[in-house]
């Protein structure tokens, strides 16, 4: 059931990922019906089972699919999926204080692991907290949590983090096409361009998501800006401050949120790609004494 006082606009994903983990009963799901339909959500589904009494999962596994459609989430899910966004959201509750750091890695161990193969370094989270608490000092594993902790709550983050800084680019009119650069991807001129080793590798993805989860669990704040553009794509990087004393001065997140930024008027830049490995290596050498300068276009 949906705690008193929430929409079930809000909590929707709740409702889904439990109904998929089985979290929820048949006999559940007509009163959520009825309260969907209080809170102005229609569609047949969701009257045909606010009408029924008392329904067997079984029975109407097809209808809550077609009525959590009509929710406005997409169903059915798969259990692994259900399993990694509810353990999101207890990770969620651990960062904020909401529930206990030890406490919240149980439930995600012993309850969403089994069926997400990533979350099964839970348990071994959960075994040091308790080999520690047996001989009196726990807070190092307490840390440990808390950082998995943020890592896996950012991870869902990051994608909204970057329909934001989407946004963000198209109100200062640049492409919203984004693709992330790494310094070893990138050549300084000396002039007003770069240039761009290309194909860029598939795998900045996942570094950039990455050093956004290195940069939240760090909690100084992280940048997010563009490099330049190319091909009809934003080139973009991100960059945290490693040490209390690489903060920036002047306008930060000192919260430890993520700053947009983008170079406007005579500090945007073209990106020329290079694709040979031998004009490459050219450029590098012939530019080298530039390259110094690097660690400002990423910082």
């Amino acid at each position: 059931m949906l705690a008193e006082g929430k929409s079930i606009v809000l909590e929707s994903r709740l409702i889904t990922a439990r109904w998929y983990l089985a979290e929820l009963s048949g006999e559940e799901m007509p009163a959520i019906a009825c309260q969907a339909l209080e809170l102005g959500h229609d569609g047949k589904n969701l009257r045909c089972l606010a009408g029924l009494t008392k329904p067997a999962r079984r029975d109407i596994a097809e209808l809550v699919d077609g009525a959590l459609r009509e929710l406005g989430v997409q169903a059915p899910i798969t259990k692994r999926d259900a399993a990694l966004w509810m353990a999101k959201r207890v990770a969620g509750e651990i960062v904020e204080g909401r529930i206990e750091p030890y406490n919240g890695a149980c439930r995600i161990a012993l309850f969403y692991a089994a069926e997400e193969p990533d979350l099964r370094s839970w348990f071994t989270l959960v075994n040091d907290y308790e080999v520690a608490a047996a001989t009196g000092g726990v807070e190092e594993s307490t840390r440990n949590i808390l950082q998995a902790a943020r890592s896996l709550r950012n991870d869902a983050d990051f994608g909204a983090a970057i329909a934001r800084f989407q946004k963000f680019l198209g109100h200062n009119k640049y492409p919203e096409h984004i693709v992330w650069l790494m310094p070893e991807d990138v050549l300084l001129s000396g002039e007003r361009f770069v240039y761009v080793r290309v194909p860029v590798p598939a795998t900045n993805e996942l570094k950039a998501r990455d050093i956004y989860n290195e940069g939240m669990a760090h909690g100084r704040g992280l940048l997010m800006s563009t490099v330049c553009e190319m091909q009809s794509s934003t080139c973009c990087s991100l960059w945290y401050p490693r040490r209390q004393e690489d903060v920036p001065q002047g306008i930060w997140p000192h919260d430890g949120s993520v700053k947009l930024s983008a170079k406007i008027e005579t500090a945007r830049m073209p990106g020329k790609p290079v694709t040979s490995s031998l004009t490459w290596a050219f450029l590098k050498y012939r530019h080298r004494e530039q390259q110094d300068l690097k660690d400002f276009l990423f910082s």
